[in-house]
């Protein structure tokens, strides 16, 4: 009857080396995500704008209330946030 020896493996190591990661930014499903974020915010940026551009249509005839002031005001600082938004997603793609 044989005796079969058990098989010891050297004490040293290949190291396979590692696939080339894809960058996260790079990834096909970031690429997506950003495109969409990117047509999102423009559209945002044109809605506001068209609002903008309707308030001071009608306070050229009727003139504009403090609220609507205020409103007017918090639109143009939610388009120069979207704006600069938009600058930071183009730049990442």
């Amino acid at each position: 009857m044989a005796r079969f020896g058990v098989c010891r493996l050297p004490k040293f190591a290949i190291k396979v080396a590692d696939p080339m990661p894809i960058e996260p930014e790079r990834t096909p499903m970031r690429t997506s995500r950003t495109a969409e974020a990117i047509h999102h915010l423009k559209e945002e940026i044109d809605k506001l704008t068209e609002q903008q551009t309707e308030a001071l249509n009608l306070a050229i005839y009727v003139g504009m209330t403090p609220d609507e002031a205020a409103e007017y005001d918090e639109r143009r600082s939610t388009i120069l946030q979207y704006v600069q938004d938009l600058k930071t997603l183009e730049e990442s793609l």
